[in-house]
């Protein structure tokens, strides 16, 4: 067999492992990791439960079961789509409507189980691996580049987890992938004189279109709407070319198409600026800052759920960096401006955007990976350019792909086997929490409304064992110790609470567990006031 055959046989079959393996990790173990404070909320506004609903009924200071607390999370025959999107425009209006009225739709059909919610996830996911084959075809005109990119983001760690999250993400990034495509391809039928104008006109009636379907899964479409500006900008040389009035023709229409949701936003704003107040009020120093964006652009493909603490992480993220900003030089080095521009804007808008506020306003923006996704997807062409046309050019070069793309594997691996990920943020360590609670014949845990507390806890009542009970605040208050219960354990306390309690019931109230965002604590007293 000729050489050239037997290397493109074994790409073939290299290309069709990584596939499989990619597809195989996107639905494996899909229901193993904790059903987050995020996914919660993906359920109650599926099921159209606006917050005043399930709070008034839930925190009451009465003792409850499991399947009392879960009912809020399952569909209600007698609530529609209509109920739905009235709760994202009241209770969460920086989500807009179109992945949870598909969501709706899927669980209707499917049932609404944890699983179901996720498989719809990894299905879109998988749409991603055709949606960036046309991408790089439209950006580089090269097969080779087309599917090395599939085997980057098929394999991509970062990928994968949220594939199996059900929030809008794994939508968003096909969409993305295809606005991009559609934006590159409108600009170049723009430019090509021998094409007929109503294809021009149409294709940029699709990028507007597919703007505003990308506007109405995320709001954050407006990082990528901005890195499309500043690279019509670049691309044209400042110059007021057709391209530029139909991009801004097209820009317009989606604006005008999005104009229905901007109202509910600016209706509801006040409830969009209380629910993100997070984002805004926590300040970090920028070492921090630095640091969490280094280690979030190296988990775009090695990812083995380490933070800092380890320190092989400073190793992997320097060579994760390094490899990325060589990709950088080479594309700019070796294509055309319309070429790098795109990739590089599409890379530097949104960091800039979500960064530069944190470190001069203060803010933690930009530690929220999930909004770097359009950053990945540009890093995904870069190194997918660079090793098509470099690094398989050598012997040494494709050693190192064949590492990057292992190591990518293998993170995926290794994040199939826990039951909790870095993306799980503030609910990261429910799991252990729920292990803690479980280890008790009959536990009783007292939980408050406050904060991030109703999301952890509805995430709790998925692990926590049929005996336990729950006992919810609107907030919290003087607290009359119930007995009939082997333990009871209090989740994320303030300070005052657990002083007043220990005071004022003669108990100790021991800490047992805890992480940067919930805390875990158990009364103890006489056992047998407990247990009477």
């Amino acid at each position: 067999m000729p050489m050239n055959k037997k290397r493109h046989l074994v790409g073939v079959i290299l290309l069709v492992l990584i596939l499989g393996l990619g597809i195989f990790f996107r639905f494996y173990n899909i229901d193993k990791k904790v059903f987050w404070h995020d996914e919660i909320y993906t359920q109650l506004h599926v099921a159209g439960y606006r917050s005043q609903e399930w709070q008034q009924a839930l925190f009451t200071g009465k003792i409850i079961s499991i399947k009392d607390m879960q009912k809020y999370l399952h569909l209600d025959p007698q609530r529609s789509l209509d109920d739905t999107i009235v709760t994202l425009a009241t209770n969460d209006p920086h989500h807009p409507p179109i992945y949870y009225m598909i969501a709706r739709y899927w669980v209707a059909a499917f049932g609404d189980s944890i699983t179901t919610y996720r498989l719809l996830s990894a299905i879109l996911s998988v749409l991603a691996f055709p949606a960036i084959y046309w991408l790089s075809l439209e950006l580089f005109g090269s097969p080779t580049i087309g599917w090395i990119s599939v085997a980057v983001i098929a394999s991509s760690p970062f990928a994968v987890l949220y594939a199996q999250e059900a929030r809008e993400y794994a939508l968003w990034t096909v969409i993305i992938l295809l606005l991009n495509w559609s934006l590159l391809r409108a600009t170049r039928l723009t430019r090509d004189t021998t094409c007929l104008r109503g294809k021009k006109v149409l294709s940029w009636g699709f990028y507007a279109i597919l703007t505003a379907i990308s506007l109405y899964i995320s709001m954050s479409t407006s990082l990528i709407v901005a890195s499309h500006a500043i690279y019509i900008v670049i691309a044209e040389k400042m110059q007021p070319t057709k391209t530029v009035t139909a991009y801004l023709i097209s820009a317009t229409i989606s604006l005008i198409l999005f104009l229905p949701w901007i109202l509910v936003f600016r209706a509801n704003f006040e409830t969009f600026s209380n629910s993100t107040a997070w984002s805004r009020t926590t300040i970090v120093s920028p070492a921090i800052l630095l640091q969490s964006l280094g280690l979030n652009l190296s988990r775009a493909f090695i990812d083995f759920g380490w933070e800092y603490e380890q320190p092989l992480t400073y190793i992997i993220v320097f060579t994760a960096i390094t490899l990325v900003f060589y990709s950088f030089y080479w594309l700019c080095r070796t294509t055309s401006l319309r070429v790098s521009a795109f990739i590089l804007t599409a890379i530097a808008v949104p960091i800039a955007m979500l960064f530069l506020p944190d470190l001069f306003l203060g803010g933690v923006r930009s530690l929220s990976a999930r909004y770097f996704t359009p950053v990945f997807l540009g890093i995904y062409l870069s190194l997918s350019y660079l090793i098509a046309t470099q690094l398989l050019s050598s012997k040494v070069g494709s050693i190192i792909a064949a590492i990057l793309i292992s190591l990518s594997l293998i993170s995926c691996a290794v994040n199939s086997q826990l039951d909790t990920s870095w993306t799980k943020v503030i609910s990261y360590s429910i799991p252990q929490v729920a292990r803690i609670i479980n280890q008790s014949s009959y536990p009783l845990l007292v939980g408050h409304q406050n904060s991030y507390n109703p999301g952890n806890l509805f995430a709790l009542s998925y692990l926590l064992k049929p005996e336990a009970k729950l006992q919810l605040f609107a907030e919290e208050r003087e607290y009359e110790i119930p007995t009939g219960f082997s333990d009871i354990y209090l989740l994320s306390p303030s300070d005052k609470f657990r002083e007043n309690l220990e005071k004022e019931k003669a108990v100790k109230v021991k800490w047992v567990f805890g992480d940067l965002h919930l805390w875990l604590w158990k009364i103890k007293g006489d056992s047998q006031s407990l247990s009477d």
